[in-house]
């Protein structure tokens, strides 16, 4: 039987609701190794109460009893709440986006354009040229020889670059310049990339200086 099926401790009554939280947080604050004896003094709730509700929380993964203590811990499913909050969402092309990228490639050429978003360690592709087929898997293989890669490591030793390229790292006879698409806090989300043929690196890099490359404006309709 679980916390929300236990006669007496469901959702109808927020007052044991609000206690099972309130044992949660004392918990969190006593840190790991906590018995159920200190919660009880430390808390302003009869010893029984105290200790159903432990038994519920830890049946229900919320705590744990660790084995090498006679203690507890916050469990499996306070810390897959919490690594939840953290974990911002991911980052995808919207309808606006894809229009100015529409717009973008179509005054390109035959150089291709794609946004390449940051996710923890990994490089994910959020829209990439259809001309680009073999990127996702250079990507994959090699993310840090990418131009997007380069610019994440100067951001990571505080170096604010406003673009990075490379020339035949990541692709046999291709090549990339990378613009910054940041956060409106400064923090770096993505890359906006232009590619193309190794011998095009002059045109790759003129065009991503141009004004027709807005990384800003691609920023304000996706963060």
């Amino acid at each position: 039987m679980s916390l929300r099926d236990e006669q007496g401790l469901h959702a109808k009554q927020p007052r044991a609701i609000r206690s099972a939280f309130v044992v949660l947080e004392e918990v969190a604050r006593a840190g790991p190794g906590v018995t159920v004896r200190e919660l009880v003094d430390r808390l302003a709730m009869p010893r029984a109460t105290v200790y159903r509700l432990v038994n519920l929380l830890v049946q229900d993964e919320y705590l744990v009893r660790l084995a090498d203590i006679s203690g507890l811990a916050l469990g499996r499913k306070v810390v897959d709440l919490a690594g939840a909050v953290a974990t911002p969402a991911p980052l995808r092309a919207t309808r606006a986006v894809r229009e100015e990228l529409s717009r973008l490639r179509s005054s390109a050429g035959p150089l291709v354009v794609h946004v390449l978003g940051f996710d923890r360690d990994a490089i994910v592709a959020v829209d990439v040229d259809a001309r680009s087929d073999a990127l996702p898997g250079a990507l994959a293989r090699a993310p840090d020889r990418s131009a997007a890669g380069r610019l994440r490591d100067a951001e990571r030793h505080r170096t604010r670059s406003e673009l990075t390229f490379q020339m035949e790292d990541l692709l046999p006879g291709r090549a990339c310049a990378a613009l910054p698409i940041r956060a409106d806090d400064g923090t770096l989300v993505a890359a906006l990339c232009i590619g193309g043929a190794s011998d095009d690196l002059d045109a790759i890099l003129w065009f991503a200086r141009s004004g027709a490359v807005r990384a800003d404006r691609v920023a304000a309709l996706m963060v």
